[in-house]
C-alpha cells in the first residue's frame, strides 16, 4: 500500500497527493480505536481497562466533554490541541487527567495523552464525549472524530480520525445508536464497514436482571441478540 501511494502520487492533483500522503502516514501509526456510546454507558471505564490504568475521568467534568487520544509515548504528559492550531500543556494530577482544562472546552479540538503503557504500542485509544450528550457541540465532536466532517449519508464526509470503533451499548440499542452505526458504515464505505472495524460491547453486565438467571447469562443472550 505504501508503494502504491508513492506510485500514484505524481499522477494526482494537490488534493489527491495530500490524501495519498495521509494514507501512507496512517500505515505507520498504531490502529486508532474510538470508543463510542451514549453518555454514562461506561465508555471511560472501558478506556481505562484498554489502557491498563485509571487515567480517563469517569465522573462528570470538562475532560469528559472533549475528544481525548491516548497514545504511547515518553515522557508521560498531556497536551491540549486547541482549535486555533496552538498547543498547551495539561498537567496530570496524580497520574490522571484533571477535572478542569483551564480553557473553555469549546476551544479544544482534542486532548492528547502520552503514556508508557504497553497496550498503547499497538493501539491509539480515542475516548469520545458520546451520543445523547447535554450539548450539541459534544455530540458533534464525537461524530467528527469517528465519521469525519460533512454528512456521510450524502457522500460528503471527510475521513474521520478513527480507523475502528468499539461501540458501547447499555442494556438495549436505541434508534440514534443504530443510525450512528449506519452513518459509520456510509463514512467508511460498503466494503470497509464490517466486524473488522466495528465491534459492539455490552456494558454493565453484572447489573442485568436475569429473572432468577445469572446476570452474565442474561447479558450473554442480550449481546447475541444485539
Amino acid at each position: 500500500m505504501a508503494r502504491l501511494c508513492e506510485q500514484v502520487s505524481p499522477l494526482l492533483d494537490d488534493a489527491g497527493r495530500e490524501a495519498a500522503a495521509a494514507v501512507r502516514a496512517g500505515l505507520a501509526e498504531p490502529l486508532r480505536l474510538a470508543v463510542v456510546g451514549r453518555v454514562k454507558a461506561g465508555k471511560s471505564t472501558l478506556v481505562n481497562a484498554l489502557v491498563g490504568r485509571r487515567i480517563a475521568p469517569t465522573a462528570a467534568g470538562e475532560c469528559t466533554r472533549v475528544v481525548t487520544w491516548y497514545r504511547y509515548g515518553a515522557p508521560e504528559r498531556a497536551e491540549l490541541h486547541l482549535r486555533d492550531g496552538t498547543r498547551q500543556e495539561l498537567p496530570l494530577v496524580d497520574g490522571r487527567l484533571p477535572e478542569s482544562l483551564g480553557v473553555p472546552d469549546a476551544d479544544v479540538a482534542r486532548i492528547v495523552v502520552h503514556l508508557q503503557a504497553g497496550a498503547l504500542r499497538e493501539h491509539t485509544v480515542i475516548d469520545t464525549p458520546g451520543l445523547a450528550t447535554l450539548t450539541a457541540a459534544n455530540e458533534a465532536a464525537t461524530r467528527e472524530a469517528v465519521l469525519g466532517a460533512g454528512d456521510p449519508a450524502a457522500g460528503s464526509s471527510d475521513a474521520g480520525q478513527a480507523d475502528a470503533v468499539l461501540f458501547v451499548f447499555r442494556e438495549a440499542e436505541r434508534q440514534d445508536e443504530v443510525e450512528f452505526l449506519r452513518q459509520f458504515r456510509a463514512a467508511t464505505g460498503e466494503l470497509a464497514a464490517s466486524a473488522v472495524n466495528a465491534v459492539g460491547v455490552l456494558s454493565q453486565a453484572d447489573l442485568f436482571d436475569g429473572a432468577g438467571m445469572d446476570p452474565f447469562d442474561a447479558a450473554e443472550g442480550q449481546a447475541a441478540r444485539l
